[in-house]
């Protein structure tokens, strides 16, 4: 898409800013979206993400540089993985740019539920990641409990609203971090 300037975090084309494909009024389609715009870094944009283009691109992979804001760490679950209990980390990544967004870090076992018995990285990370959107909630799954720390199902507006929301510019935005046979 030569002449596209507009790069959206690393997710959108031209699309994410109300502008059209150059020279015409009709948004240009997904497939005409170079690699290097769905892979560009998220951090390198010092823009907030443009949370109306999300659904056009849930599943694809991205990078977001940050750092962990630790103290809004989530445990969701428990779950089930490969016959061991424990619960998914989802922890706010704070960018550089000052905007926040939630990443599935991935399984642990109960073992580590414990904060004391976690590692906790500090500074700068590099996440490749896949965006992903709030999971519905079943018959069978509970209530979400974010004052005792009890989080049964993804939702993530309920999470963004306990990572600090709005005021604490926490954006909308939900991925997967993806590691070895994802990558």
């Amino acid at each position: 898409m030569a002449g596209s300037t507009a790069k959206v975090e690393g997710l959108s084309d031209r699309r994410a800013y109300g502008e059209a494909a150059e020279g015409t009024n009709i948004p240009p389609k997904k497939s005409q979206v170079s690699i290097a715009h769905i892979y560009s870094p998220i951090s390198h944009i010092t823009s907030p993400l443009s949370i109306s283009v999300i659904p056009d691109f849930l599943y694809r992979k991205v990078i977001v540089k940050g750092r962990w804001d630790h103290e809004h760490t989530m445990l969701l679950g428990p779950r089930v993985w490969d016959g061991t209990l424990g619960y998914h980390v989802i922890t706010p990544l704070v960018r550089e740019n000052g905007t926040t967004i939630l990443v599935d870090r991935g399984f642990i076992s109960e073992d580590f539920a414990d904060r004391n018995k976690r590692p906790e990285v500090d500074g700068e990370v590099e996440v490749l990641g896949m965006l992903r959107a709030s999971q519905a909630r079943n018959n069978f799954t509970p209530d979400n409990h974010p004052e005792k720390g009890e989080w049964y199902w993804a939702d993530v507006d309920a999470m963004v609203q306990h990572a600090g929301g709005e005021a604490a510019s926490v954006q909308p935005v939900f991925i997967e971090e993806l590691f070895g046979r994802y990558l």
